[in-house]
């Protein structure tokens, strides 16, 4: 009939992998609601971490970070070595298990900071372009 619009159907929620087998296509929304639902928690984790001084320079603070980082990891199932460094802070390496026959991925960053110990600024805010909250 001209001019009135026909439903699409819905897509399958499940679709077939590299492998033949069955995976959920966990749709974008599910994964909104889920992020929503851990807002707090989130926001809790990163306050911690930004309010732990971790300068360059200074080996004791910035290991005492990426020993927390190490703790937090393993909490999620990953499993933590630190390559220890003479002068800089440690080297935080988190295995995470995947799957049989799938690319390793390799996430790289760093967890120290700019500023020298005590010189940070208090004001600590989870806004702007970068912190999806």
């Amino acid at each position: 009939m001209p001019g009135k619009k026909t439903e699409r159907p819905k897509k399958d929620r499940t679709k077939k992998d590299h492998h033949g087998s069955t995976v959920t296509n966990v749709r974008w929304n599910d994964r909104l609601h889920y992020l929503e639902g851990k807002q707090e928690e989130m926001v809790q984790t990163i306050r911690e971490l930004v309010e732990i001084e971790s300068p360059s320079d200074n080996k004791p603070a910035t290991d005492r970070i990426g020993s927390l980082l190490a703790e937090k990891f393993e909490a999620l199932g990953g499993a933590a070595k630190l390559h220890h460094v003479r002068d800089f802070g440690d080297h935080v390496q988190i295995n995470f298990s995947g799957r049989a026959n799938a690319k390793p991925v390799l996430l790289l960053g760093h967890f120290d900071t700019v500023y020298p110990l005590y010189e940070a600024s208090p004001a600590i805010g989870c806004t702007g372009p970068a912190s999806w909250i």
